[in-house]
Protein backbone atom coordinates (compact mmCIF):
# COMPACT_ATOMS: atom_id res chain seq x y z
CA UNK A 1 0.00 0.00 0.00
CA UNK A 2 1.29 3.46 -0.86
CA UNK A 3 -0.06 7.00 -1.00
CA UNK A 4 0.02 7.18 -4.80
CA UNK A 5 -2.17 4.06 -5.22
CA UNK A 6 -4.66 5.33 -2.65
CA UNK A 7 -4.70 8.82 -4.24
CA UNK A 8 -5.31 7.32 -7.71
CA UNK A 9 -8.17 5.19 -6.41
CA UNK A 10 -9.88 7.89 -4.33
CA UNK A 11 -9.41 11.08 -6.34
CA UNK A 12 -11.92 10.34 -9.17
CA UNK A 13 -14.47 8.98 -6.67
CA UNK A 14 -14.30 12.10 -4.48
CA UNK A 15 -14.22 14.50 -7.47
CA UNK A 16 -17.51 12.98 -8.73
CA UNK A 17 -19.07 13.68 -5.31
CA UNK A 18 -17.89 17.32 -5.24
CA UNK A 19 -14.95 16.84 -2.86
CA UNK A 20 -11.20 17.31 -3.16
CA UNK A 21 -8.58 15.01 -1.72
CA UNK A 22 -6.17 17.11 0.35
CA UNK A 23 -3.71 14.70 1.92
CA UNK A 24 -3.17 11.03 2.72
CA UNK A 25 -1.23 10.11 5.84
CA UNK A 26 -0.03 6.55 6.41
CA UNK A 27 0.90 5.93 10.03
CA UNK A 28 2.93 2.77 9.89
CA UNK A 29 2.84 0.55 12.96
CA UNK A 30 2.29 -3.20 12.83
CA UNK A 31 -0.53 -2.50 10.34
CA UNK A 32 -0.56 0.98 8.80
CA UNK A 33 -3.43 3.24 9.83
CA UNK A 34 -4.76 5.57 7.20
CA UNK A 35 -5.86 9.20 7.60
CA UNK A 36 -7.50 10.84 4.60
CA UNK A 37 -8.07 14.60 4.58
CA UNK A 38 -10.89 15.81 2.36
CA UNK A 39 -12.59 19.14 1.71
CA UNK A 40 -15.75 20.13 -0.08
CA UNK A 41 -14.90 21.96 -3.31
CA UNK A 42 -17.26 24.88 -2.60
CA UNK A 43 -17.08 25.30 1.19
CA UNK A 44 -13.41 24.20 1.56
CA UNK A 45 -14.47 22.45 4.75
CA UNK A 46 -15.88 19.12 5.86
CA UNK A 47 -18.58 18.60 8.47
CA UNK A 48 -18.83 15.65 10.84
CA UNK A 49 -21.90 14.51 8.91
CA UNK A 50 -19.91 14.57 5.63
CA UNK A 51 -17.06 12.59 7.26
CA UNK A 52 -19.52 9.91 8.35
CA UNK A 53 -21.28 9.88 4.98
CA UNK A 54 -18.04 9.55 2.99
CA UNK A 55 -16.36 7.07 5.32
CA UNK A 56 -18.33 3.94 4.33
CA UNK A 57 -17.97 4.57 0.58
CA UNK A 58 -14.23 5.23 0.90
CA UNK A 59 -13.75 2.17 3.07
CA UNK A 60 -15.63 -0.04 0.60
CA UNK A 61 -13.69 1.32 -2.39
CA UNK A 62 -10.29 0.85 -0.71
CA UNK A 63 -11.15 -2.69 0.40
CA UNK A 64 -12.31 -3.62 -3.12
CA UNK A 65 -8.99 -2.38 -4.50
CA UNK A 66 -7.10 -4.20 -1.70
CA UNK A 67 -5.68 -0.93 -0.37
CA UNK A 68 -7.24 -1.35 3.10
CA UNK A 69 -7.55 -4.41 5.35
CA UNK A 70 -9.98 -5.17 8.19
CA UNK A 71 -7.13 -4.68 10.69
CA UNK A 72 -6.41 -1.12 9.63
CA UNK A 73 -8.02 1.98 11.08
CA UNK A 74 -9.41 4.45 8.55
CA UNK A 75 -9.87 8.08 9.60
CA UNK A 76 -11.63 10.65 7.43
CA UNK A 77 -11.04 14.26 8.46
CA UNK A 78 -11.18 17.89 7.46
CA UNK A 79 -7.79 19.52 6.81
CA UNK A 80 -8.58 22.15 9.46
CA UNK A 81 -7.65 25.81 9.75
CA UNK A 82 -3.91 25.21 9.35
CA UNK A 83 -4.44 22.89 6.41
CA UNK A 84 -1.53 21.35 4.55
CA UNK A 85 -0.74 22.53 1.04
CA UNK A 86 0.16 19.48 -1.03
CA UNK A 87 -0.62 20.03 -4.71
CA UNK A 88 0.21 23.03 -6.93
CA UNK A 89 -3.55 23.78 -7.05
CA UNK A 90 -3.58 24.05 -3.23
CA UNK A 91 -0.74 26.57 -3.37
CA UNK A 92 -2.44 28.60 -6.13
CA UNK A 93 -5.67 28.79 -4.12
CA UNK A 94 -3.83 30.28 -1.14
CA UNK A 95 -1.60 32.90 -2.81
CA UNK A 96 -1.48 35.84 -0.40
CA UNK A 97 -1.83 33.61 2.67
CA UNK A 98 0.65 33.11 5.51
CA UNK A 99 2.36 29.70 5.34
CA UNK A 100 4.95 27.67 7.22
CA UNK A 101 7.32 25.77 4.96
CA UNK A 102 9.81 23.01 5.77
CA UNK A 103 12.76 22.48 3.44
CA UNK A 104 14.32 19.10 2.51
CA UNK A 105 17.81 18.48 3.88
CA UNK A 106 18.94 21.91 5.06
CA UNK A 107 18.94 20.81 8.75
CA UNK A 108 15.17 20.97 9.05
CA UNK A 109 15.08 24.64 8.02
CA UNK A 110 11.62 26.24 8.28
CA UNK A 111 10.41 29.51 6.83
CA UNK A 112 7.26 31.49 7.56
CA UNK A 113 5.93 34.20 5.29
CA UNK A 114 3.36 35.17 2.71
CA UNK A 115 2.94 32.95 -0.36
CA UNK A 116 3.56 35.39 -3.22
CA UNK A 117 3.49 33.27 -6.36
CA UNK A 118 3.27 29.74 -7.72
CA UNK A 119 5.51 28.93 -10.67
CA UNK A 120 6.03 25.82 -12.77
CA UNK A 121 9.27 25.17 -10.88
CA UNK A 122 8.10 26.03 -7.35
CA UNK A 123 6.89 28.89 -5.19
CA UNK A 124 7.90 32.40 -4.14
CA UNK A 125 7.68 33.26 -0.44
CA UNK A 126 7.89 36.79 1.01
CA UNK A 127 9.65 36.50 4.36
CA UNK A 128 8.74 38.72 7.29
CA UNK A 129 12.30 40.13 7.27
CA UNK A 130 11.72 41.80 3.87
CA UNK A 131 13.35 38.96 1.97
CA UNK A 132 12.05 36.94 -0.96
CA UNK A 133 12.72 33.22 -1.21
CA UNK A 134 12.20 31.06 -4.31
CA UNK A 135 11.80 27.37 -3.49
CA UNK A 136 11.70 24.49 -5.96
CA UNK A 137 8.97 21.89 -5.58
CA UNK A 138 11.53 19.14 -4.93
CA UNK A 139 12.91 21.07 -1.94
CA UNK A 140 9.61 21.34 -0.08
CA UNK A 141 9.28 18.82 2.76
CA UNK A 142 5.97 20.17 4.10
CA UNK A 143 3.82 23.28 3.91
CA UNK A 144 0.78 24.41 5.86
CA UNK A 145 -1.30 27.52 6.33
CA UNK A 146 -0.60 29.52 9.47
CA UNK A 147 -3.58 30.94 11.28
CA UNK A 148 -2.91 33.70 13.78
CA UNK A 149 -5.66 34.06 16.35
CA UNK A 150 -6.17 37.68 17.29
CA UNK A 151 -6.29 38.47 20.99
CA UNK A 152 -8.77 40.97 22.41
CA UNK A 153 -5.94 43.48 22.85
CA UNK A 154 -4.99 43.28 19.14
CA UNK A 155 -8.57 43.75 17.93
CA UNK A 156 -9.13 46.89 20.00
CA UNK A 157 -6.21 48.44 18.23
Amino acid sequence: MNRESIWSALNPYLEDLGYSLVQIILQIKKEPDLCIMIEHKKTLGLSLYECEKLSSGIQQLLKEKKLLTDEQILEISSPGVERPLVTPDHYRRYIGSRILLGIQGNKGQKYEGILQNVLGSGIVLALDQDGILSIEWSSIRFCKLVHKFETEKETKG
